[in-house]
């Protein structure tokens, strides 16, 4: 095989499986040099001495090729090697080598030049026409020029472009659709897809199991036991707009009225103490300080308290009245008749609570409905009336109301 025939070789076995190559390199050898493939294919060499040079495994350098040219200063040799390591040839002083790989096997010329010889020098049959140039030189600058990608063609044997050579598939993948044509190694199974564009498609997808669900947080505080964005997001939004938003109502708040109405200065103006109806004690002074509202048997004196409204307290949603209450017997089942003004000039709301019929205090609620709840309300009256309770007394430990937030956008 002639040097013209080798160089022509390369030109047509250049492919997308190796990277692009150009420049050169001149080194002065202090032991055995070893090339890989991304070493420049040009190679001046003064060896200074007997050296091995190794070339890269063949099943990876397809499409490769370098010039060796010994530049030695004295008779030494070049001993040319595959990986094996089996010798190929040896440049000898001022020889060049001319080493092309398919794959398989690196074909090599080795010829007498003379001292200096330069690619300028060495003629190409270009019998393809892809090259302009007619020698070495000339043809790696029109690879090396702007347009050089375009006389570079490509083997796609996966059929994934519709470019022929690399300036066309760049082109591809430059496009809008280029990211269609990308393939996705995604060892972790995240995904789904197969190509970078559907990928993105689904981190964008509102879908059940892709977008804010696909994507891991790091929780350096263990903070939440959470570990993808949409759980996170489900966590805070529960917390944050849970019915159990809440609102203490003290005891000593409530005074004691008919239909709504406080008593004159004469009664305290319904202020609760411990001779009054219904009492404001502690359950036992001695044993147990806990403190109540204690009605008597057969006492249904309404008692009442204002509150003003959070602004996030959302009107969409019901409010639940929640009291701890406890019945003096098991024979009556006691409770609350609820009445609840929202705002000024509203009309009044009625609800009951669940009742207690044991000797053992219990949580009941009223539920206030969203549709009597109106916008932008920021007060609210409640009236507390016992149930009949003929036989037994009952006392109230605990009120509170419960609410859902709604997002404040000022």
């Amino acid at each position: 095989m002639s040097v013209a025939n080798l160089v022509n070789s390369v030109a047509s076995n250049l492919t997308l499986k190796n990277e692009l190559r150009f420049g050169r390199q001149t080194v002065t050898l202090g032991a055995n040099l070893v090339l890989t493939k991304k070493s420049p294919p040009l190679q001046f060499i003064d060896p200074a001495g007997a050296r091995d040079l190794t070339l890269p495994a063949e099943a990876d350098s397809e499409g490769l090729f370098f010039i060796l040219v010994n530049q030695a200063n004295a008779a030494e040799d070049i001993t040319v090697k595959d990986d094996s390591p089996a010798t190929i040839g040896i440049i000898g002083q001022n020889e060049v080598g001319i080493l092309v790989c398919d794959g398989t096997d690196w074909q090599s010329m080795i010829t007498g030049t003379g001292a200096g010889l330069a690619a300028a020098d060495i003629t190409i049959t270009d019998t393809g026409t892809y090259y302009a140039a007619a020698e070495v030189e000339a043809a790696l600058q029109e690879l090396g020029a702007t347009t050089g990608a375009a006389i570079i063609g490509s083997v796609d044997s996966g059929g994934y472009f519709a470019g022929a050579t690399v300036e066309a598939i760049l082109q591809e993948l430059g496009a809008t659709t280029g990211a269609a044509v990308i393939g996705l190694l995604d060892s972790g199974t995240s995904y789904a897809a197969t190509d970078v564009e559907a990928a993105l498609a689904e981190l964008v997808s509102a879908s059940n199991g892709q977008g804010a669900s696909m994507i891991k947080i790091e929780d350096a505080g263990t903070f939440t036991a959470e570990t993808e964005v949409e759980g996170v997001l489900a966590a805070l939004y529960q917390h944050l707009f849970s019915v159990q938003s809440f609102i203490g109502i003290p005891l000593n708040t409530f005074r004691e009225t008919s239909s709504f109405d406080v008593g004159a200065i004469t009664v305290n103006g319904g202020i609760l103490a411990s001779d009054t109806t219904p009492v404001l004690d502690a359950i036992n002074g001695a044993t147990d300080g806990c403190q109540r509202l204690l009605w008597a048997s057969s006492n249904n004196d309404q008692v009442v308290t204002a509150i003003p409204l959070p602004p996030d307290l959302d009107p969409a949603k019901d409010v639940v009245l929640h009291a701890r209450i406890v019945s003096g017997g098991t024979t009556n089942a006691v409770g609350f008749t609820v009445d609840t003004f929202w705002n000024e000039a509203d009309s009044k709301i009625t609800d009951t609570t669940g009742t207690n019929q044991t000797t053992t205090h219990a949580e009941v609620t009223a539920t206030i409905a969203a549709a009597d709840i109106p916008a932008g309300a920021q007060t609210l009256t409640i009236g507390l009336t016992p149930v009949a309770h003929t036989n037994d007394s009952m006392a109230m430990t605990a009120c509170w109301l419960e609410y859902s937030k709604a997002l404040l956008t000022s």
